[in-house]
């Protein structure tokens, strides 16, 4: 990777952690769990006591936020 890219890509991850942090816990915490963490969405179900559906839900809301609060990092994922 060069190092303008490794830059800004770093520049990037500093952002998104920022972005996560700033979600709302409900949302945060699914992303935690299914993303990070790498439960099944049926394990993070069981784990916070709510229906699947709701995990799906509640990671396309917090997708689609990250996708709407950070498109340029999306255009340095697809630079890579």
């Amino acid at each position: 990777m060069a190092p303008n890219l490794r830059a800004r890509f770093h520049v990037g991850l500093d952002r998104l952690r920022d972005e996560l942090v700033a979600l709302p816990d409900e949302l945060r915490g699914i992303i935690q769990l299914v993303a990070f963490e790498d439960l099944s969405y049926q394990e993070a179900a069981d784990m916070l006591g709510i229906p699947v559906g709701t995990v799906r839900s509640r990671l396309f809301r917090a997708r689609a936020m990250l996708r709407e609060r950070m498109p340029q990092m999306l255009a340095l994922i697809d630079e890579m």
